[in-house]
């Protein structure tokens, strides 16, 4: 994962995270992550990103987090996860923008497809507008195909 991948909208910048972020990231999730009843909601030490998984911040134009997504790389895959916008911010591009960051560095890293999953109907056909696939119907999961794997011969 090269650190150094950084991409700006008008109005967001967007960044690997560092040690420094875990804090902002917990309190992005607690406050914006849809309520439930479910005890499968995540707890704080279920944000801590795992070894060799990148979280994507995106930041507005005073540093303050707005939104992030959670990048893992699996076998075969990358796993998208965690992508929560801060309400306020909602409905101006970031949470496609995060989905992009993450499609194209998982291009760099030679992987051919990218999966999601989702919590919603809503969430389903969002996904799909960003040319996402469902695989799994009673897991809203998911996938979307980003090009093919190179093989040395």
């Amino acid at each position: 994962m090269s650190p150094e991948v950084r991409r700006e909208l008008d109005y967001v910048i967007i960044r690997p995270h560092s040690p420094d972020d875990q804090n902002a990231i917990e309190q992005l999730h607690l406050g914006n992550w849809p309520k439930s009843n479910s005890k499968k909601d995540s707890a704080p030490e279920d944000l801590i990103p795992e070894p060799g998984e990148t979280v994507f911040i995106a930041e507005d134009s005073i540093g303050e987090m707005v939104g992030c997504i959670y990048y893992f790389p699996r076998l075969v895959d990358v796993d998208l996860h965690g992508l929560v916008v801060k309400k306020a911010c909602r409905r101006q591009g970031i949470a496609a923008e995060l989905i992009r960051v993450a499609e194209e560095q998982a291009q760099r890293d030679g992987f051919v497809r990218i999966t999601i999953e989702a919590a919603s109907k809503k969430l389903v056909n969002y996904y799909q507008s960003l040319g996402f696939s469902l695989i799994s119907n009673s897991r809203k999961r998911l996938a979307k195909d980003i090009g093919t794997k190179q093989f040395a011969v």
